[in-house]
């Protein structure tokens, strides 16, 4: 959510590109609910389930950050494995447009440039 909800609305705010390895992560919540059979649910639930206490202040930053990462370890320490999916094939360069064919002029409409001759009187 954080990377949908936050980062993204923040880079295009400030006209930053997101690199492609912002594409692919680890949803931890999604990835606990699967491992544990439990439905989706907050970070102190997540915690609690495990017989963990929330360490930190919540919805900071820095502290959600060293709390996910306790859960993150105790899903390795399960033996779980944790990957993000591949990352999303790049979009092909569209190809510029090719140039649109001039029309072929004409021979009966092309004047004749040339010298007249005039008549001597």
């Amino acid at each position: 959510m954080d990377l949908q909800g936050f980062l993204r609305p923040e880079c295009r705010r400030k006209g930053l590109n997101l690199r492609n390895c912002w594409q692919s992560y680890i949803d931890v919540k999604k990835t606990f609910s699967e491992v544990f059979k439990e439905k989706k649910c907050s970070l102190q639930e997540m915690l609690s389930c495990r017989g963990l206490q929330f360490q930190g202040r919540p919805h900071c930053g820095l502290d959600d950050s060293k709390n996910i990462a306790r859960l993150v370890a105790e899903l390795l320490r399960e033996g779980h494995c944790l990957q993000p999916p591949p990352l999303p094939k790049p979009k092909e360069p569209k190809a510029p447009p090719q140039p649109k064919a001039q029309p072929k002029p004409n021979a009966a409409k092309k004047a004749k440039k040339g010298k007249r001759k005039g008549r001597k009187k």
